[in-house]
């Protein structure tokens, strides 16, 4: 049998249980509704963005699945996830990108999730491409309801890598920021209590659709919980909306972060944050030298920057690192 047809074949035997397996974790769900083993969490309907009344109401009669379908086209996710497919330097093999793809846009349909396919994907490479003197552990801060986890949580199995959550699981602290106009001229709000995803309901989505054994879990504000953190950092994934937590991410981070690693944020569409990156006198007194050349910076929502390793010995040179 061809390989490519081995392949296929092998897609639709996992669409297949998947979808046999769906039907048993809905059913759980409802009892776990029926008991109110959560209410906290359970009692939090899923607000979806205020769209206009004609649009909202569209969205509320078309299935999940086919708006997924949709946006792969507006949004280019199709294309850069058939250039994933069949491209070779992540280092996995045609089957294991099928699955991976496969199983990033079933997490999209079962959990409510505030990232493209694409964003998570260009994370993946890079994670996959670090040599193996790359060190550390996967970090995301910023997780919502856990369906960017689930997704990390494979790439970190696949890498052979831990993967470190850390969120206050209550949504937005308090603040004062306004962001104005985006990058793409919208604008943007953050209210405390937005974007709540709650640690068990974070947990049970990993569970069910993502590769929970490889995952730490650490609750609480950045600037309480990255403070001590002292783990070795491979690779980093930032979606803190705010400016302050941002820099506070960058600050315990940067650090930590080994030489080749990457950090990724999600949100370089946000004029503070773009500030943040940009701060000169932030990375020369926090950091210990002058801001790394950031892809994407000013053109695109989610922008990265490695560390290099004469960035590294600077750090060390200026007592940021041990």
């Amino acid at each position: 049998m061809p390989n490519w047809l081995h392949c296929a074949k092998q897609f639709f035997v996992l669409r297949l249980s998947a979808s046999r397996t769906a039907r048993s974790r809905r059913r759980r769900k409802m009892s776990v509704r029926n008991q109110n083993i959560m209410p906290q969490t359970l009692s939090q309907e899923r607000k979806q963005p205020p769209f206009g009344s004609v649009k909202g109401r569209i969205r509320s009669f078309v299935p999940k699945a086919v708006l997924l379908f949709v946006r792969l086209f507006r949004t280019g996710d199709g294309k850069k996830m058939w250039s994933f497919l069949i491209g070779k330097d992540s280092g996995l093999s045609f089957r294991e990108r099928l699955v991976l793809v496969y199983r990033f846009n079933y997490i999209s349909r079962k959990v409510e999730c505030q990232h493209l396919e694409s964003e998570i994907l260009a994370f993946a490479c890079e994670v996959f491409k670090l040599p193996a003197t790359v060190g550390g552990c996967l970090v995301e801060a910023g997780c919502f309801k856990g369906g960017g986890t689930a997704k990390l949580s494979i790439v970190a199995t696949l890498s052979h890598r831990e993967l470190v959550v850390c969120d206050s699981f209550e949504g937005i602290p308090e603040n004062r920021e306004d962001h104005g106009t985006t990058l793409f001229g919208g604008g943007a709000l953050f209210r405390a209590g937005d974007y709540r995803g709650d640690l068990e309901e974070v947990k049970g989505n990993v569970r069910d659709y993502g590769e929970i054994r490889v995952c730490r879990f650490v609750k609480g504000y950045f600037e309480d919980t990255l403070t001590d953190f002292r783990d070795s950092v491979a690779a980093a994934y930032i979606d803190a909306d705010l400016a302050s937590s941002t820099r506070t991410c960058l600050k315990y981070l940067w650090p930590l972060l080994a030489p080749g690693g990457v950090i990724f944020s999600q949100d370089g569409h946000l004029p503070l944050v773009l500030d943040v990156l940009r701060d000169k006198a932030f990375w020369q007194s926090e950091l210990g030298c002058g801001p790394p050349e950031v892809i994407g910076l000013g053109l695109k929502k989610l922008v990265w920057f490695r560390k290099l390793v004469t960035i590294d010995a600077a750090c060390r040179r200026a007592g940021v690192i041990a």
